[in-house]
Order: C-alpha cells, then structure tokens, then sequence
C-alpha cells in the first residue's frame, strides 16, 4: 500500500478524543431544540396576542376613516360642484353684453345652461341671477330682475325629476330682495367677490324647507351689480348620512363644529337613539346636552380618531371625527366598544387555546422521536467500535470488514447507513485493485509517448535536411552555375527550411524539458565569439528596417560553463524577439561579472536589450508561461508560436541560472539570464558562417521586382503583390513574371498604399490579409474610398478558410480570394478573369455614354422645359423649351440652394426667392417626387408663372443617379382659374348665413382653448386648427392638476352654426365631466360624454328631431408616473418614438348618436412615455381631404409618412409644414371637413 493510501486510512484517534469534550449527544441536541421551541412559540403566542389586539383596533380605526373620508368627500365634492355650477353660470353672464346677440337668445341659452346644470345634481334644486337696478334696467328695462330655473318637486321620488326638459323657468321684478336683509341668499354676495356659503336657513316663504345657498356677486369697477347663485336643499343631502349603520349599535352624524347642533334627523328607532337620544334635526346641541361639552368641542373641532365616549345609555362608545373643507360641518362616526371589540376577544381565546395543545402535542411527538432516532445509531456506533479496535492490515482488509456486519433496524436513513457501513469493504477492495491497473497503464502510455516523440523527431527533421542540403548544394554550384536571381530563391528556401527546423526544435525541446529528459554537454564556451555567430545569422531578420545589432560583450570576459548548441539556442530565441519587435533603433547584447547569484558564487550576467514596443508591466509575470505572448495582437501581426521563451527559461535554469525581463512600453525591453563561469579556457572556436547566411546577408530582397522580371517590360497589365513574407512575395512574383505581366510588389499596407499615392495605377492587385500594422483588410477599406470594385480589382490571399473570415473580406471590398497554399493556376486563372470583367465593364461604360447621348436628344424635343442634376447636385443638362423661361444657360457651378437666386425663381405674388427646401429639384436629390405651382420666373420685361414637377432618376441599385424637373408656363392657366374663382366668390354672398356664422363665431371663441395657458402646460406642442367655414365642429379642450393633465379632441357633427352648436353641447359636458364630477380615466370620460350628449339632445327618446354627435380622442399624462393613458371613440392616437411611429385605434363607437351604445365600454391603452416621444390627435378632416387632378384622399399612409418626415423639427415647424403639405395637396380642390391636429411631445 502507497503512503497515499495509508494516510486515507488512517483513524482518527487522540485527534477524536481531543474533540470528545465539545461533542454533544443527539439525545442533548434534541432536548434543547425541544425547549427551545417551546420557549419560542410562548414567546409567539404572547406577542401574537398583543400584535393581533393592535391589528383589529387599527381595522377599527381604519373602517372609521374609510366611513369618514368617503361620505366627507361625497359632501365636499357636492359643494365644489355646485361651486363651479355657478362660475360656470357667471362666465355666460358676459352673454349679455354682446350687441350683435338678441337678448332673448341670451336669455334662452341661460336657460337650458341652468338645467343642464342641475340635472346631474339630485340636491341642487335650483340655479338663479338677481341683478341691482342698473343692470336690470340696462338688459330687462326694469328696476329689479330675478330669473331662476328650478326642478319641478312633485316629481323628486320619480325619474323625471332632474331632466332638463321638466325644469321650470320663473321671473320676477319684486324690488323686495334689493332691501329686505332676511333675503340673505342675495345679500350674502355683497361680502366680498368670492364664493360665499350662507348658514343653514328654512325657506318659509317659498320652499317650505331647509336649505342653504351657494352664491358669488357680479362686480364691475369694484361695485356690486348683482349675483348668481344655487340653493341645496338639506332633506336629501342628509339623508344618505342618516342611513349609514355600523353594527346593530353605530352610525353616523353631522353636527356644528362652532354651535354644537346637531344636523340629521334621529328618529325613536334610530341607532344613535341609546347613545345620545337625539330625536329631530337641528334641535339639539351637544354643547347643552348632559355630556360635558369639554367632551365634544375637541370631537367636533378636530379630526379625531378611536376617543371612548360614554353613551346616555351608560355603554362605552368609540368616536372618531373629519371636518368637511366646504362646509363649517364635522361629521362624527360611532359605534359601540363592546360589539366592536367582541370578535377580538373571541379570536383571542381560542389562538391561545390552540397554542397551548399545540406545544404539548410538540413535547410528545419529540419525545418518541428521539427515541426512534437514537436507538439504532447507537447500535452502529457499538458494531462501528468493533470494527475500530481490531487489527487490520493492508492486505485482508476486505476480509476483515466483512466480518464486522451489523443489522440496523429503524427508520430508512439508519437502515441505509447500516448498509453502507457493510458494503465499505467490497468498495475498498476493489480501488485498490483497480489504482494498480490505473499505474501501470500510465506506465505503457509514458513509454508510448516518448518513441513518438523519437520518431517524431526524425520524421520531422530528415526532410528538412534534405530540403536545406539540396538548397545548399545548388548555391554552392552543384549543378553548375546559376544565376544571381537563382541562388537568391534558392538562399530563401534554405532560410524558410532553418525557421521551420527552429520550430520544430522548439516543439521537441518544450516536450523534452518537460520530461526533464535534456542532458547537457557543459564545456567552457566564449560568450563573445557565440554572440558574433547569432548576430551574423540573425541578419537577415532584419531585412531592411533601420535597425543596428551590437555585440557590446568585451574579449576580456571569462568563458561560461555551458553546452555550446543550447546556449545558441537561448541567444537566438532572445535575438530574434528582439529584432522581431523593434522597427527601428537598436538591439545589443552586454555581459558582465557578477557575484552571488545564489546557486553558484560568481557568474556571468547577461543582457538582450531593445528599443521595441515594450511589454505592458502587467503582462511580465506571465510572459515565460507556454504559448503566451504579451498581447494577443502580436501573435497576428509579429508571428510566433509562444513557446521560444518558455524554452529559454527552462534552458538557462538547466544550467543552474535565472531569467528575468524589465520592460517598458513603447521604450523597449532588457532580456537578463545568468550562468556560471567556467573554471578552464576556452577548448576550440565555434562554427563559421555558413554559406547559406552569408548569401541571405548579402542578398536582401528588393522590394521593386518589376524591373527585374526580363519580360516584364512585354506586360500589357500591371500587378501590385502585396505580402509581408519575402519568400510568399517572390514566389508569386516568380508565377507572374513568367506570364509576361508587369509586378510591382510591396511588403507591407502602408507601402503598397503609399506607391498608389504616388501615382501607381494597376489593372489587379493581389493582397496578403494578415501583415503587420496594417491589414489586408485596412488596406482594403483605404482602396475603396478611391475606387470601386469595378474600377480595381482587389484578389485576397489569406491562410484563413473559415467561411466567416471570408465573409468579412468580401464585406470590406474584396472582389475575391484564393486560400494559402496559393495553386499557381487557380491564381492566374483568377486573375485573368477579373481582368476581362474588367474590360467588360469599360465596354458598359461607353454604351451607357452613347445611350445618354440619346436621351439628351429626347430630353430636347420634349414640348416642356426640362432641367437635370446629376447626384451631387450640380446642373447637368437644360433643354431649349426650359432656356426660353429660364432665359439662362447651364450655370455648372451653381448648387441647388441658389438655383432659385441665378435663374430668378420667386414665390408667386411676392419679392421673395423661392425656398430651398421647397424646391422640386431639391427634393427629388431626396428621393422625394413632388409638384408646385406658386413660383414665378422674373424675366427682365416680364413674369412667368410656372408649374415645376420634380423626380428623381434611380440605377439598378437604388441610388439616385439624377435628378429631374420638368417647367411649364402656366399663364393660361392662371388666368382661368382666377375668372372661375371670381365667380364663385360673387355667387357665395349670403347675408343671412354670415349673421348666423358671426353669432356661432362668438360662441365657439368662448369654448376654446387660451393657448397661452395650453402652452404653459404643454411647452412642446402645437395646435393645427382650420374650420371649412368661418366656425367648424372640431375642438381641442385641455385641462391640468397638480400631477397630470388632460388633452381631448373632439370632431362634431355639421359646420358653421350646426357644427358651433355641437360643439358647445359637447364642450359643456366635458368640462361637467371632468371638473365638476371629478372623472379623469379617458375611457370613463367617454362612456359618461356619450350619455350626456346622447340624452341632452334628446336622441334617447323615440320623438328625437336629429341625430347629431360626435368623435373624440382623450389623453391622460401622468408626467411623474411616466405613462399616457388614451381611449379613443373612432379618432386614433399616433405616437413615434425612436424612429417608430405607432398607431393606436379608436373604438369603432361613435358618441351621442341615436344608435350609440350607452353601455358601451370603451378601451383604455396605457403607454410608457420616454424622452424625445411625439403624440398627435388629428380629426378626420386632414386625412379625407382631396386633391391632385384625380381627387384622391391624403389618406391615413401619407399622413403618418408626413409626421415622420416632420417629426424631428420643433413643433411649430411641424406645425407649418403639416399645413404647407396639406395646402399644397389640397391644391384648388374645396376643404372637405374641419381640419384639427394636435401634437405634443416629451
């Protein structure tokens, strides 16, 4: 058994012991937890009492104030209804002081005014005026007048009582009131020039009942001219308090809060009888009443909430109390403690009763679970101690446990363990047996891989040597002499054959270092003479970048303890990073004596040092790991495989030394390692050069080929190679050369773009994609902003296959690309068939010059003037009939914003050049086909009006190649049209008719909107209004509160006078709606203006006279919530939003119509509102409008493609343009229908 496996087995022993004291038994564990959880749910049980006793007062206390609030704000809410009644009342007062109105008209509108007003209002009984005697001598002729519309009260139990069409009207000129001061419902004005509430007061005189007024005078200059008010009568508005009950003991009541009387009626049978035995309205006080009035004045003149009062009954009552806001009132709720408190009570007892049975069945249920728990565990432990104390050794384990089975009875878990313990031996048995299996698997594998390695190794190289001798044997004239071109192919052959040869090595090495199977041949070696040997083959790295390398190691320096071939090893792969990473500067190599260096006394220190790129200081820890580098890019464009400096550094601590790197980023980088000084001399004189770098040194490639290819000069096509690899760029320019094409070649992006700068133009380029600092696919991009694929050809080569890279190089420009290896004649085949495409399409292009010839020949014989821009905007072509009205030539360098400037082209009727952005040409450089009809052309001696119609020209790829514009003379025309339009404007004088439209005028100005205050809710809006006559039925009403506002949009029925009417009828229950009502959910709000209209005009009944009604659109924005609540009754909402525009539709249900379903329920949208969303409200008028000589609608597509053309100017500027684009749709065509748009954004 290994030492492994013993100390797996090993018991746990004194360590168990140790820990004995601090152990507890499961008969302790579940003891405490018992008494434990019995502490707890006491705990529970008391604290849950004092809780749940705190819940149901607050339940108590909460189904109070919900009593209180609700029947408070039913009162306050009648109140403020009647109060904007009367404001409502007073605004249409100013209807007399309008000249043009008759004042029976004034007086009737006033009339049906009043009981529209009070028909939604049961308590409201009647709505008045009373004026002083100058007012009533200004519009009646008398010295006092009264007019008051009144409910009829024989009908109040019916459903007749309310409606409009059952309201009296009565008159009286009795100068009493003016003097009389027990008419407090007139004089109660005089206070100020607000609202003002008189007491509660019985009318003895006419109503025979209790009442109050709600009244606000009529000032002019200060001085009282008269009053409007509204009486509630006190029966029905108490009526719903006193019948409120809460329990069989409580309810509710309204008192004084300043006289301490009692409001509401308190009958024998009443509930508030056993409390305070109260039993007629406003005939007790509760100041004067046996319960002390300490008790009542904090009750009534405060909102209180759960006071315990004692009832005259002698029980215990608890009072809470809110004070109305509209009224000097407090309304009082109660009830009785006993039955408010008795289901608390009872709940109580029985959760204790529960909890008490609860904790002893808990004590039983753990007693005899403990029982069964630790009987049979306590039996495994016992077989378990058996098992511990006897002696067993490695190789009967199995044998031995197997003898120490035990029979556990009890639960299934005890059961389970039991069988566990039993099967433990077999299980061991059987690892151990199968580990032995495992090692001497690993074993053969080892030895596997180490003649794979081996065979690896020889399979690899002896091509190699093949390959690099025969290359070597032809330069030194093996097969006679060759020429200088040859031997330098050939030199780079053997160059490729050591760089492949050095990988290889580098493969084996890491392989062997690993198996730590390397063994050194250590000898006294100089550092200088083995430096001068790595530098002087290293030369040909460096190609021809300005760069020096340095031998900086002096002769007087001791040799070093190394093997020879290995420390070459270390040199060149520190060497040749070097020089792989440094553009420019230097690379040196020092050396120097230095002493304790910990696994050796004295040593020898030495220094690659650079001027590269540098190595980020995060990157240092990590940079001699395996198959690392410094930043992934440079794998792409410096090369390498990641392994040279992991071998290095396994290499010089074989010897016995270190390896570290200092570096700085765009500075450059010092490679240090160690080694140990050898105690003898130097022995012999590394290797010469050989041949092969002596060649490579002395040949470095030319980058210009062209003049070296002897055929060259033959070559009807030029082709610019572009590779970084010197060998990959003089392969490809071997191939080319020898089909007679003209080579010019580059070994980098920058320079193959810098000989194009510098005027090199070739027919094909044939371009590497991974190259350093620039990519095939850079260089690509940079091409394409000059030329197009047609124009020169780009052939990529890339040693990527995957179908996604080749994506990528088609996308960036690329005409096409051959994989590496490159096949010699799939590469000239490619490139002779992009160079007759080439042709092809320079044959296109003089047939597409001959066809436009042509065309300009057409473009002349044509009867109207034409006028063409190419796509840049520069003028193109004019023919003979366009230079008659333009009376210019083609001004070539003119742009298309002063087109109207040089050719004198002006809005008609005006000295005003036409604008830019309304020009034909302009907007067909846009991709837009438009037609106007208002430009003139001013001659010297005379003005053409002209029709100008502009369209763009597109290729086969949908660009806009052109742009058109056809010019008439439309003289003729004009003169026809303004005879037929004098005409008609003679036949439409009506004087009838625009006395009524005058009188509709003055009533629909009082309904709009102040766009002032629109404005200051709605900063970002505009609001598009144009009536087909002088008034119209659309109309816009906006309403704000604290936390949101409401936008609704309405279109009514019939125009002028009708379509005013409609209006009003509409706008009056809206704002009814809205203010008086307090209803703000769109969807609410129409289903409630759908009754209102439908019953006001009386289409509900079977003798209705018309069928009028309206659409509408309602917006609710809640700024702080972010949401826009809309619903829609035919009208839509059109909203955009990141370049989206969306369309919500209205309900297919139209409002107050004789088939309008009064149950109809209308849908709510919600919608989230985001930064720089529009929304537009738009009535049917712009939509159905005609126009163009075929008469067609705008059309609900063309108007939302104009909100997203629009939709990013300011709104007034939406504003203009949406009017501009519907006039000249509309063109001479007649308005069909009222046109509204509202827009508003965020």
């Amino acid at each position: 058994m290994t030492h492994y496996q013993k100390s797996k087995l090993k018991p746990c022993g004194v360590e168990c012991q140790n820990r004995k004291g601090k152990v507890m038994s499961i008969k302790s564990i579940f003891s405490t937890l018992i008494v434990f959880l019995f502490i707890t749910i006491t705990i529970f049980i008391v604290n849950f009492s004092d809780i749940y006793a705190d819940l149901q007062r607050n339940f108590i206390n909460t189904e109070f104030e919900k009593i209180l609030l609700r029947h408070a704000e039913m009162i306050d809410n009648e109140i403020i209804q009647a109060k904007n009644n009367l404001l409502r009342l007073k605004e249409h007062i100013s209807l007399f002081e309008v000249d043009t109105l008759p004042r029976e008209e004034a007086l009737t509108y006033l009339k049906k005014l009043m009981a529209n007003n009070l028909q939604f209002n049961k308590n409201q009984y009647n709505g008045y005026f009373a004026f002083e005697p100058p007012k009533a001598q200004k519009y009646f002729g008398k010295e006092a007048y009264i007019l008051t519309v009144h409910k009829n009260y024989e009908e109040i139990n019916t459903a007749d009582y309310g409606k409009p069409e059952n309201s009296i009207a009565e008159e009286w000129t009795d100068q009493a009131y003016l003097t009389n001061p027990e008419e407090v419902w007139y004089h109660i004005a005089k206070r100020s020039q607000g609202i003002e509430i008189t007491p509660v007061y019985f009318d003895a005189t006419y109503m025979k009942t209790w009442l109050y007024t709600v009244g606000i005078g009529l000032y002019e200059d200060g001085q009282f001219q008269g009053m409007v008010g509204i009486d509630i009568l006190l029966d029905s508005f108490f009526k719903s308090v006193e019948d409120i009950n809460i329990g069989s003991t409580g309810g509710v009541f309204l008192a004084d809060s300043e006289s301490g009387n009692v409001f509401t009626r308190v009958e024998e049978l009443n509930n508030i009888y056993g409390f305070l035995d109260i039993k007629q309205r406003l005939k007790s006080n509760l100041y004067e009443v046996g319960i002390s009035r300490n008790i009542w004045q904090p009750i009534l003149q405060n909102d209180v909430s759960q006071v315990v009062v004692t009832g005259v009954d002698e029980q215990a009552y608890l009072v809470s109390s809110r004070k109305l806001e509209q009224l000097p009132l407090t309304i009082v709720a109660y009830g009785s403690k006993r039955e408010l408190y008795a289901v608390l009570y009872k709940n109580l007892f029985l959760f204790i009763s529960i909890g008490i049975i609860v904790l002893g069945g808990l004590t039983l249920v753990s007693f005899l679970i403990i029982r069964k728990l630790t009987t049979p565990i306590t039996h495994l432990i016992e077989a378990m101690k058996k098992v511990k104390d006897r002696k067993i050794s490695s190789s009967a384990l199995g044998d031995d446990i197997i003898k120490a089975r035990v029979s556990i009875e009890g639960t299934v878990e005890t059961r389970e363990l039991g069988e566990i313990f039993n099967s433990m031996a077999e299980q061991l048995k059987t690892s151990f047996e199968t580990l032995e299996l495992k090692n001497q698997e690993l074993q053969n594998l080892d030895k596997l891989k180490d003649e794979f390695l081996a065979n690896t190794s020889h399979e690899l190289k002896t091509p190699l040597n093949g390959i690099i001798g025969l290359a070597e044997s032809l330069i030194d004239g093996a097969t006679g002499k060759l020429a200088d071109n040859t031997k330098t192919n050939l030199a780079m052959i053997v160059y490729s054959g050591k760089r492949l040869s050095h990988l290889v090595n580098d493969i084996l090495d890491f392989s062997k270092l690993k198996q730590k199977n390397i063994e050194l041949q250590l000898k006294p070696v100089s550092l200088r003479e083995i430096v001068e040997v790595v530098l002087t083959l290293s030369q040909p790295l460096v190609r021809q970048k300005p760069l020096q390398l340095i031998n900086a190691i002096g002769p007087s320096l001791p040799a070093a303890n190394a093997d020879e071939n290995r420390l070459q090893q270390i040199l060149h792969n520190l060497i040749g990073n070097a020089i792989k990473f440094t553009e420019s500067g230097r690379v040196e190599i020092s050396a120097n004596v230095v002493e304790n260096l910990g696994s050796f006394e004295n040593g020898l220190a030495i220094a690659v040092s650079d001027t590269g790129i540098g190595i980020p200081k995060d990157k240092l820890d990590q940079i001699f790991e395996s198959f690392e580098q410094a930043d992934g890019s440079t794998a792409r464009e410096y090369g390498g495989t990641g392994l040279g400096l992991a071998v290095t550094k396994q290499l010089v601590q074989l010897h016995g030394g270190d390896i570290w790197v200092q570096s700085k980023v765009g500075v450059g980088s010092q490679f240090s390692f160690t080694l140990p000084i050898s105690a003898d001399k130097v022995e012999t004189q590394p290797e010469q050069l050989s041949v092969i770098s002596l060649k490579l040194s002395e040949a470095p490639l030319s980058v210009e080929t062209a003049a070296a290819a002897p055929s060259a000069a033959k070559g009807q096509f030029k082709i610019l190679v572009v590779d970084d690899e010197p060998v990959n760029l003089q392969v490809i320019v071997n191939h080319l050369s020898l089909q007679h094409y003209t080579v010019v070649s580059a070994s980098s992006g920058t320079e193959a773009l810098a000989l194009i700068e510098d005027g090199l133009k070739p027919d094909i380029i044939l371009l590497d994609v991974m190259m350093p600092k620039m990519t095939g696919y850079e260089v690509t991009q940079k091409l394409r902003e000059r030329w197009q694929a047609d124009e020169l050809p780009i052939l990529l080569l890339t040693a990527k296959n995957q179908l996604a890279d080749l994506v990528v190089g088609l996308e960036t420009g690329a005409n096409d690309y051959l994989t590496k290896p490159v096949s010699k004649d799939e590469l000239l085949a490619r490139i002779k068939t992009h160079i007759h495409i080439k042709e092809l399409q320079a044959q296109a292009l003089r047939l597409a010059k001959e066809n436009e010839e042509r065309l300009r020949q057409f473009l002349e014989a044509m009867p109207v003037g034409v006028f063409v821009l190419d796509a840049n905007g520069q003028p193109h072509f004019i023919n003979e009939t366009a230079l008659r009205i333009l009376s210019k030539g083609l001004e070539t360098d003119a742009t298309p914003e002063q087109l109207p400037e040089v050719y004198q082209g002006y809005i008609a009727g005006t000295d005003q050049l036409y604008p830019t952005e309304r020009q034909p040409l302009v907007q067909a450089l846009r991709g837009h086909k438009t037609s106007i009809d208002d430009m003139e052309i001013h001659q010297d001696n005379r003005i053409i009006p002209v029709e100008v119609r502009g369209t763009p020209i597109f290729d086969e790829r949908g660009k806009i190649t052109y742009a058109i514009a056809a010019l008439q003379d439309i003289s003729e025309r004009l003169k026809r049209e303004k005879a037929e339009r004098a005409r008609e404007a003679a036949e439409a004088v009506n004087k009838a008719i625009m006395e009524s439209i005058q009188y509709a005028k003055i009533i629909q100005s009082a309904l709009l909107p102040n766009m002032e205050q629109v404005k200051t809710t709605l900063p970002k809006s505009f609001f598009l209004w144009m009536p087909r006559d002088i008034v119209g039925g659309d109309m816009l009403y906006t309403e704000s509160f604290e936390d949101s506002f409401i936008v609704a949009l309405m279109d009514c029925t019939g125009h002028g006078v009708p379509g005013a009417f409609m209006t009003m009828v509409a706008s009056t229950n809206l704002r009814r709606i809205i203010k008086d009502e307090g209803c703000h959910e769109p969807s609410d709000i129409l289903k409630r203006l759908n009754f209102l209209v439908k019953t006001s005009l009386q289409q509900d009944t079977e003798y209705a006279r018309s069928d009028d009604g309206l659409d509408a659109a309602i917006c609710l924005v809640k700024p702080h919530e972010k949401t826009l609540t809309f619903a829609g009754a035919k009208l839509p909402l059109y909203s955009i939003n990141n370049e989206q525009l969306k369309v919500i539709k209205g309900d297919k249900q139209s409002l107050g119509y004789k088939k309008s379903d009064l149950s109809f329920t209308f849908t709510t949208h919600t919608v989230k509102i985001e930064q720089g969303m529009s929304c537009y409200l738009t009535t049917d008028g712009f939509i159905d409008q005609l126009g163009g000589p075929k008469r067609f609608p705008f059309g609900n597509k063309r108007f939302k493609n104009l909100l997203m053309e629009n939709c990013h100017h300011t709104f007034d500027e939406q504003s203009e343009r949406l009017l501009q684009a519907f006039n000249e749709y509309k063109g001479d065509n007649d308005r069909q229908d009222d046109v509204t748009v509202v827009g508003f954004g965020f």
